[in-house]
């Protein structure tokens, strides 16, 4: 059999961070990339000769490298870098702090103890002068090539000092960084001129070609796009880019290239000729630009082999206008599995796995010769790997180096030697991201940008005309738009990215466009120093901040509402504008809310006969006949994005108004009268949701990996389990589905199939499963049986879980055609069924299940179901790639639970605090740039507890029975609890914890205040487990103190409620506590709670002040054993006055902790889903083309 011919390519680039007006480098990523990358990569293949590769050097980067080595140019960074950190002034050291710390996720930054001590510093913190100067020499160091740094001395020593940098340590830092960079350019040139690399090019400035050619060919791929207002049509532009690309190229390397990387692979009809016309031999592009060229689907194999192996793994012929280029095309999954998936594997496994790829290929290509294109950015990647991608490489390349079946070569060699057959008459236009080339044109930002680049570019060309002799100056000019063509301007300039430096690409950007004026001696338009990117919510419209009960017009709480600004969001055929200036809206438990804002008044509205209409989504309405004509006909309601099913007549009459609330009829022309009433206030309204329709009882289907009592490892289990009967109880149809795991046994739990083989699609491959149903009560428990997957002794951490759970959520939604039931939402629980959302929008959005609406609960983020891009494949999403919205959580990795926070219809928390702490990094488990793009549709919800089983009236596990009317018995359990443990008869409080012992939940704290707590003698004690070290520090308490500390390792529930009911206050110092459940039974039972104000706890617990006759606990805010102590003590001292005590007691026990109002919230939440979902589907449906 033939070995199989492969051809690595690097793409090297860089946009250009130079302003040439004031010869300043204002981004400094060239220099670091030199110092990291861009040598490494060529440098690599000297240990490995048999190896080749082909290297995209994009000439922007080229230029930049070469100027580097020139007097007078200036980089801001390195400037700033370079000053003695005491003289810097307060804005310099504010730049220093906000741009040279980064990330503390980054491994660069985690290989120094010191850096990441700094870099994970919140932004207000105070820094020394010593500290600054640490910071600018790591920001400099991290970003130089780990193996160069260990074995170049200079660095070496500075990585071994880690700390305390002299102004002295700075300059070998950066001659170092300046001499690795005079060497990047002739070590390419080596590689090249002893064969072992071919080098070619991209547009001079990385522009997307087929956009400057005209910007309406966007529109191939994405026919609905919103295109800028000012039509940009420049094939000149094109051509030019590609000239002097070409020209650079040979200048600098010594000879003009054959292949052209066109910029993000970006191709079409107009690049053919264009790279035609300039001699091109070859370019290349995407598997999927291919895919949708020749109108073929490349899909997979559970082993990734592509079902069109002979289309994929070879180069065809391009013929135009009587010249010819080849097209080669590139293995996505192979190159995505480089650039996001082989980080997460150890180096041998990853070089194994590719080869073995690689294999699998060669076994496809029988007597063919297949090229296998494996190609992707050469730096970017690198930064997520282990020593910066080292022991991959080198792992792959050693692999490559001695294995006889696999032939790596250059894609110009490979087309020479074996010239293109097969012809492709037609090539798609797009790109390696989608296939198509709305990430860079379509967002307002883009479009704005856009209209910018055109606006001063035309000014431009005018003035060429009419100042024909200042032609120096216009050249200058004329290259400054040049610049401002290249791709990455745009790329950030997308809302579905976020570069954590987009102002400074922002300013960049419009700096470029200024610089056209300047150097023709005019003066800027003011629009360009006012930023493009307007990633805030628009001040159009604005979503709810929280539930509101308003009672009038100017009540206080509409500051908090959603509202429109009419003739801004209506679409185009009805803007009433004139008449209303704003709605408000917002909505509590029961009633919905509106407000009208309107210059005129009631009676001058009725005069003119003047009516106004709110059309209202709401549960599906039974038709009907209809008595009242509707404003809008039928196909205007489309429009809505919404299905409207109900409408609100206002009639403004002096003194007042008429209200009519109607049920619209088909074919939505008309209304069908349910109720009316004359309002005081025509501009403020409330409507009943019952009125609503609101009422019919939902379906819901409650997707968890546990659930009470069948599987439980953690709290979700209770709470899917009491929120869904609390739900039943309420008369709504819940049912719930979890997998069917060994310890879940048929017989013991009455189980019996329902549904057999079942196939459940799995990648290319479908897996059986049969569903058997079970009960709590009335409520339906399904549970998804496919013994390979889930008959193993535990639940989780098995190396397939992403297989498992992947099928659990296909499986789930599979299910519902053969038992029957549509629900109305899915409920889903933390990550395990979080793809359900990604999967209805991708898989299932034309079918039957189109309309079910998704809702995702969290309760733990840290929790995320992260995996390679490999797990795209079983899960059948493997076409639409990796997330590109922007965000490293989503964008480099396939995250579960970011991807359901991403598709979800509604999002929530289990408690209001810890909704809005997880949209900060310090909460957010690197989610938290997800978290706040999706604020929108976030909620929190407090859990509650079972009444039925925590019950101090009727708990079997206590001594003694009590209620808030009748707590005396409180003292008795509390007698009995200390004979129990062991603990002496006492006057002063009993305080307990059950808790996990763990560093999160405040054991620390504890740690610091306990020796001065029991000095005050109170005893304590604590029930659980966790760190051996928090075990050990309470079992040596109650041996040295047995009469007033008692320690029970491990957990009964039975005996945690003998403490909840036996204890006068119970302690959660927690770090971080997303709902917290131990302080809501602590109510129930009149312990009173001594909390730190975070999360759930904060929003259960409000602070006692006995002036203000308030509060149900003690809590305090800052993280410290003596704030905690602190509490402690203001609790100790209300205990000694028993009115006090007895009254707080009394608040506890009659606050309603249960999971009533929880479960009301819910089915609002559910309610606030399905409207969500209504309104994305409608929006959706309105962006299909037109047939």
């Amino acid at each position: 059999m033939k070995p199989l011919h492969v051809a690595f390519v690097w793409h090297m680039h860089q946009p250009y961070y130079k302003d040439d007006l004031t010869n300043t480098y204002l981004l400094p990523w060239v220099r670091l990339r030199c110092a990291k990358d861009y040598y490494k990569m060529p440098a690599l293949m000297d240990g490995y000769p048999k190896v080749r590769a082909t290297f995209n050097l994009v000439p922007s980067l080229l230029a930049q490298i070469e100027d580097y080595g020139r007097e007078g140019s200036v980089d801001l960074f390195l400037n700033l870098s370079s000053r003695h950190a005491a003289e810097l002034t307060a804005e310099e050291r504010d730049f220093v702090l906000r741009w040279m710390r980064e990330s503390p996720r980054a491994l660069r930054v985690q290989q120094s103890p010191r850096y990441l001590e700094l870099a994970s510093r919140p932004l207000d913190a105070q820094f020394t002068t010593q500290e600054i100067r640490d910071l600018q020499v790591w920001f400099n160091l991290a970003w130089c090539d780990p193996v160069w740094v260990d074995n170049e001395p200079r660095l070496s020593e500075l990585k071994r000092k880690d700390r305390d940098f002299s102004e002295q340590d700075k300059l070998p830092l950066f001659e170092a960084q300046h001499e690795m960079m005079a060497k990047v350019i002739p070590k390419y040139r080596e590689l090249a001129e002893r064969g072992q690399a071919e080098l070619t090019f991209s547009p001079y400035y990385h522009p997307i070609l087929p956009l400057l050619c005209h910007v309406d060919s966007a529109r191939t791929a994405t026919p609905n796009i919103r295109l800028p207002e000012r039509h940009f049509s420049h094939r000149e532009d094109a051509e030019r880019q590609i000239e002097l690309g070409q020209g650079l190229f040979e200048r600098m390397i010594g000879h003009r290239p054959a292949g052209m990387w066109p910029s993000e692979m970006a191709v079409g009809e107009a690049v053919v000729g264009l790279a035609a016309d300039a001699g091109v031999q070859w370019m290349i592009s995407d598997e999927e630009v291919l895919a949708r060229s020749i109108d073929v689907r490349m899909s997979r194999d559970g082993e990734g082999r592509v079902n069109a192996p002979s289309q994929l793994y070879r180069p065809f012929r391009m013929e135009r206008e009587g010249k010819s280029l080849a097209m080669v095309f590139r293995d996505s999954l192979l190159s995505n599995l480089v650039g996001f998936d082989y980080q997460q594997m150890s180096a041998a496994d990853a070089a194994r796995d590719m080869i073995a790829r690689l294999k699998r290929i060669r076994e496809q290509q029988n007597d063919q010769d297949f090229l296998a294109v494996v190609a992707l950015d050469g730096e970017n990647a690198w930064e997520f790997y282990p020593r910066d991608g080292h022991d991959f490489l080198n792992a792959l390349y050693g692999e490559l180096e001695s294995n006889p079946d696999i032939i790596t070569t250059t894609v110009g060699d490979f087309v020479q030697e074996h010239p293109p057959e097969q012809q492709l008459h037609r090539l798609h236009t797009g790109s390696w991201i989608g296939a198509s080339l709305d990430t860079w044109i379509g967002d307002p930002d883009h479009n704005t940008a856009w209209d910018l680049l055109a606006e001063t570019r035309a000014w431009l060309a005018e003035q060429s005309r009419q100042r024909p002799k200042e032609s120096s100056q216009a050249a200058t000019a004329w290259r400054e738009i040049l610049i401002t063509e290249g791709s990455d301007w745009f790329w950030w300039f997308s809302r579905k990215h976020d570069s954590g430096m987009d102002q400074i690409w922002d300013n960049q950007f419009r700096l470029h466009l200024r610089n056209v004026y300047k150097v023709m001696g005019q003066r800027a338009p003011a629009r360009l120093f006012q930023p493009i990117l307007q990633k805030a919510p628009t001040p159009e419209r604005g979503m709810p901040a929280v539930q509101i009960s308003p009672r009038s017009h100017d009540d206080a709480a509409w500051t908090k509402a959603g509202y429109f600004q009419v003739g801004s969001g209506f679409g185009a055929l009805h803007k009433p504008a004139g008449v209303v200036e704003r709605v408000f809206y917002g909505n509590d438990l029961e009633n919905l809310y509106f407000r009208i804002d309107t210059q005129r008044t009631p009676a001058e509205l009725e005069a003119q006969s003047i009516n106004l209409w709110l059309y209202c989504s709401g549960a599906p309405t039974n038709g009907g006949d209809g008595a009242i004509s509707l404003p809008l006909h039928a196909t205007a309601a489309a429009e809505f994005g919404f299905e409207p099913t109900h409408v609100i007549r206002i009639e403004p009459r002096a003194g007042g108004g008429h209200i009519t609330l109607a049920r619209v009829a088909e074919p939505q022309d008309k209304a069908a009268k349910e109720a009316e009433w004359d309002a005081p206030d025509p501009f403020f309204l409330k409507v009943p949701f019952e009125q609503l329709g609101r009422t019919r009882p939902l379906k819901v289907l409650v997707a968890t990996a546990e659930l009470a009592p069948f599987a439980k490892l953690g709290g979700i289990a209770d709470v899917a389990a009491s929120l869904s009967k609390e739900l039943r109880r309420l008369g709504h149809d819940v049912r719930a589905v979890l997998p069917r795991y060994r310890q879940i046994d048929i017989a013991r739990h009455g189980l019996s199939p329902v549904v057999r083989g079942l196939a459940v699609p799995l990648g290319s491959q479908s897996v059986e499963a049969t569903i058997y149903e079970g009960r709590i009560g009335e409520m339906p428990v399904y549970f998804v049986d496919c013994p390979s997957l889930y008959d193993r002794d535990g639940m989780y951490g098995f190396g397939d879980d992403d297989a498992r759970f992947i099928y659990f959520s296909r499986a789930l939604l599979e299910m519902l055609g053969p038992l029957d039931f549509k629900p109305d939402v899915i409920h889903i629980h933390d990550w395990h069924a979080a793809l359900v959302p990604n999967l209805l929008d991708r898989l299932y959005s034309d079918g039957p299940l189109a309309d079910v609406a998704t809702t995702l609960t969290i309760h733990n983020l840290s929790a995320q179901g992260q995996y390679g891009f490999g797990a795209l494949t079983p899960a059948g999403l493997e076409r639409w790639g990796l997330m590109r919205v922007g965000i490293p959580r989503l964008d480099d990795v396939v995250n579960l639970l970011g991807r359901g926070i991403h598709f979800s219809d509604v999002v929530n928390t289990v408690s209001e605090r810890y909704a809005t702490e997880i949209q900060q990094p310090e909460f957010g488990e690197g989610l938290d740039e997800v978290v706040r793009a999706d604020a929108h549709k976030l909620y929190g919800i407090v859990n509650g507890i079972d009444y039925e089983q925590f019950d101090p009236e009727r708990d079997p596990n206590i001594p003694h029975h009590y209620s808030v009317t009748a707590p005396e018995a409180k003292a008795l359990c509390r007698s009995e609890l200390r004979t129990e443990l062991g603990l002496e008869p006492a006057d002063k409080p009993l305080c307990a914890m059950v808790s996990r012992f763990y560093d999160v939940k405040g054991l620390d704290l504890v740690e610091q205040a306990l020796p001065a707590i029991l000095q005050l003698g109170l005893q304590l004690v604590v029930i659980g487990t966790g760190d051996r070290r928090y075990e050990d520090m309470f079992r040596r308490y109650a041996a040295e103190k047995p009469g007033m500390v008692a320690a029970v390792i491990g957990f009964d529930a039975a005996q945690a409620q003998r403490i909840y009911a036996g204890a006068d206050m119970l302690w959660m110092p927690s770090r971080f506590e997303p709902c917290g459940l131990a302080q809501l039974i602590a109510l129930r039972y009149g312990t009173v709670p001594v909390v730190r104000a975070t999360g759930g706890l904060a929003d259960t617990i409000k602070d006692y002040d006995p002036i203000a006759g308030v509060g149900n606990g003690f809590t305090f805010e800052l993280y410290d054993p003596w704030h905690f102590f602190a509490a402690v003590v203001r609790a100790w001292e209300t205990y000694r006055h028993h009115s006090l005590w007895s009254w707080l007691i009394r608040r506890g026990m009659t606050e309603d902790v249960s999971w009533s109002r929880s479960a009301q919230k819910y089915l609002q939440l559910y309610r606030s889903a399905i409207g969500n979902h209504r309104e994305r589907r409608g929006m959706a449906a309105l962006q299909e083309p037109v047939p």
